[in-house]
């Protein structure tokens, strides 16, 4: 492959470049860089991918370049070299004949500084700095990003708000090589140089595996690994997290207490995989992890023009029992399509865009699932907005409180993505026209009571306030995380814990009950007259036993409640449960 270096007058260069490039069956790539005033810069370095090593790709005079190169499509990485000048990046640039980019005019750069040292203070070398646009995640060109001898890094970027992503090198091979493990910082504002002091990294402990068909046992190249915060859910930063050809994969997080899972590739008909409860203090090889077959199931999203909803959230719950699956790649993509791999069975799919959207969520029948499923077009109508704020008895708002909208003829609920109130006790949703019930299911630890509104009409834009009484006793039963036993049955520890805020002892009628999956409950207490005391109780580290289920319910919760009622009415007083995976 042949190139010419620009000299200044570009058809002089253009012709030139064609006599040269002809031999070698090449076409030309031609254009001008400019600063932010317009004025031509010289020696900036072009890259390109698809393996095009242009000889000389630097820009001549003026700023004007002319390479010769294959056809094809590139992705063209433009560094100006040149201080308080932003590099950029160009994809999919398509190259056939003679092509002329024009003038490229390069934004005003700001530096992003700082170091980056060990958990003793010590610089880390190799470090690669990545920094990436808030809204939509894009990766910005930043050459030499990597930290020196020092820890130091230096980048330039155009004005804008930033994730600063901070991603050590990993070395399996070298045995005296210390891991780190990558973090992020949110919200980096860049109106001028930026210096972000010393980052210190954590030390990293090596999460490792390989994936494999569980019907071939064969290697799956490109599954997902993600890790996230068994607690909190927030999830970790996990560079080049996905499965190479022969199924394995690396992850590095700091010690801790995650979830991890194993998404598998978009397009297989494998179902993904999660490991629940994992408590990382040390490399933990997590050997072969197989993702078993299903069925596809597939459909399209469109509003009422047919235009495609890009997205929405795809759930597959199983009948009876509405218990979730856990899907992979379950958002539609930018045609409106989606595809999610499901065991056979009965199930149901719900459709649930999002919650800026004004469309109606949508949720099929019973479906039984024994070969791929193409679902028809799914069509989602415009809505109206149900709202309202939600208080405590002492007129406080219930922030994190459920509103269920159910539909009083079939008992069903109506799908409503973002349905929790927020810090003020507000919520908003989208329904279609009708009349509902509104169930309330306020927050773990909330001193308000579960509540019922029957008979809203929504007819247009509907505001339904409601102000939820104290309970008399509280229920707690409290376990780490999302705790997994084995289907063939195990033991759940667990705390235990009632409260009594009111002036006087408070009958109720306490049980403990196991749900399955299919909503079949197993009593481990039946219902027993109590007599609760003024004050509080605790119950810790108890092990309640867990029945045994059929091991197609792999992958799904069970629930371990207990429950406080009424004794005289039978209504509910309080209740709480525990969550657990059927391993």
């Amino acid at each position: 492959m042949k190139a010419f270096s620009a000299l200044g007058n570009l058809p002089a260069v253009a012709l030139a470049a064609a006599l040269f490039g002809g031999a070698a069956h090449a076409d030309t790539l031609t254009g001008q860089i400019v600063d932010p005033n317009g004025v031509g810069i010289v020696g900036a370095t072009l890259t390109f991918t698809n393996g095009a090593t242009p000889l000389n790709p630097v820009t001549g005079l003026n700023g004007v370049f002319a390479f010769v190169l294959n056809p094809g499509t590139y992705d063209i990485s433009i560094d100006p070299g040149v201080a308080g000048i932003a590099p950029m990046q160009l994809l999919g640039v398509q190259v056939a004949g003679l092509t002329n980019l024009g003038t490229i005019r390069l934004q005003p750069g700001f530096t992003i500084s700082g170091q980056i040292v060990d958990p003793n203070g010590l610089p880390v070398l190799g470090v690669d700095t990545d920094v990436r646009d808030a809204v939509t995640g894009a990766r910005l060109y930043t050459p030499r990003d990597n930290t020196d001898l020092t820890g130091n890094f230096v980048v330039t970027v155009p004005p804008g708000t930033y994730r600063f992503d901070i991603r050590p090198p990993v070395d399996l091979l070298n045995p005296l090589a210390q891991l780190f493990a990558p973090r992020s910082i949110e919200g980096v504002v860049v109106a001028g140089n930026v210096d972000l002091g010393i980052q210190a990294v954590e030390t990293g402990y090596a999460i490792t595996g390989t994936v494999r068909d569980g019907g071939t046992l064969l290697p799956v190249e490109d599954a997902d690994i993600d890790v996230e915060d068994a607690i909190t859910g927030e999830k970790l930063l996990t560079p080049n997290d996905n499965s190479d050809p022969l199924g394995a994969f690396v992850v590095v997080v700091p010690s801790g207490y995650y979830t991890v899972t194993i998404d598998s590739p978009p397009g297989s008909a494998l179902r993904g995989e999660r490991r629940y409860n994992m408590l990382i203090g040390a490399s933990t090889p997590l050997g072969l992890v197989d993702l078993e077959p299903g069925f596809v199931l597939s459909g399209v999203v469109t509003d009422a023009a047919g235009l495609p909803v890009q997205g929405a959230d795809i759930d597959v719950l199983t009948v009876p029992g509405d218990s979730a699956w856990f899907l992979s790649n379950d958002n539609t993509d930018a045609n409106g399509s989606f595809s999610v791999v499901v065991p056979a069975g009965s199930c149901y799919l719900t459709v649930e865009p999002r919650t800026t959207s004004g469309l109606v969520s949508a949720r099929t029948g019973t479906l039984q699932i024994a070969a791929n499923t193409a679902l028809p077009t799914f069509q989602l109508a415009a809505g109206v907005t149900l709202s309202g704020t939600i208080t405590k008895a002492n007129g406080s708002p219930e922030a994190g409180c459920d509103v269920d909208v159910i539909d009083p003829l079939t008992g069903l609920e109506i799908p409503t993505p973002g349905d929790a109130t927020d810090a003020n006790g507000f919520f908003s949703v989208t329904v279609p026209v009708g009349t509902y019930d509104l169930a309330f299911q306020p927050e773990e630890f909330s001193l308000s009571r579960v509540d019922r509104v029957n008979g809203v009409s929504v007819r247009g834009a509907t505001v339904a306030n409601h102000q939820l009484s104290n309970s008399p006793i509280y229920a707690l039963a409290y376990a780490p995380g999302e705790p997994d036993v084995a289907a063939t049955g195990g033991i759940l520890p667990m705390f235990l814990a009632y409260m009594n805020l009111t002036a006087g002892t408070v009958p109720t009628m306490a049980s403990i009950v196991n749900v399955d999956p299919l909503g079949n409950e197993h009593y481990l207490l039946r219902p027993m007259l109590l007599n609760l005391p003024v004050g509080s109780g605790m119950f810790t580290g108890i092990l309640l036993p867990t029945p045994p289920v059929s091991p197609t319910l792999h992958g799904l919760t069970m629930r371990m409640e207990l429950r406080f009622d009424d004794p005289v009415t039978g209504a509910e007083q309080d209740h709480d449960a525990v969550t657990y995976v059927i391993r």
